[in-house]
């Protein structure tokens, strides 16, 4: 017995390779930066008079999503009087193409590789998916309230719909009697 307990001790202090723990893998680090193209874009501002100003958007490609700022003059009796610049994030594929004039020929615009911080860019997603998503209940409360009848129609297209629709509607109500009849399908 007493050889069989330290024959036991003995193993106990012999190291041995595949008894022993793997090393804990070394936690990789987030990255400080994500990288983004950035290209000079024309941003229209008025289109009878082909006017605008020229600026840079930014592109995540990985991300799917375009930014840009855009300044906006301030009321005349605010403290500061100085620009606000306005960032504008959304879904989109890069956008480096635009018309110099109305039927000008296409000009590709040149991308350069940036690097912008991971949190900033955080940022910048989040606020892209909080535009898709205005964007959506926009429609979709645009359409509940347009169904209630609360606005009238002022699009002259639409309105003008809504008169061939009534007109069509009165000439089948005259043809049956008053009595609008349900299309057979």
């Amino acid at each position: 017995m007493r050889v069989l307990v330290l024959i036991l001790g003995l193993l106990a202090t012999i190291p041995v390779g595949c008894a022993s723990a793997p090393p804990a893998p070394a936690e990789e680090e987030a990255p400080q930066t994500v990288r983004a193209l950035r290209y000079k874009v024309f941003f229209l501002q008025d289109a009878r008079s082909w006017s605008g100003q020229w600026g840079y958007e930014l592109y995540f490609p990985e991300q799917e999503v375009v930014c840009n700022v855009i300044f906006e003059f301030p009321d005349f009796e605010e403290a500061d009087n100085g620009l606000k610049p306005r960032l504008n994030a959304f879904r989109s594929g890069i956008r480096n193409r635009y018309l110099v004039e109305p039927h000008g020929a296409e000009v590709v615009a040149e991308t350069e590789e940036v690097e912008i911080p991971a949190d900033l860019a955080r940022e910048i997603f989040e606020l892209a998916d909080l535009t898709r998503r205005q964007e959506e209940e926009s429609f979709r409360i645009g359409r509940k309230q347009f169904e209630l009848g609360g606005f009238p129609v002022v699009d002259p297209y639409l309105l003008e719909y809504e008169k061939t629709i009534r007109e069509i509607e009165e000439k089948k109500g005259a043809s049956t009697g008053g009595r609008l009849e349900k299309p057979v399908r």
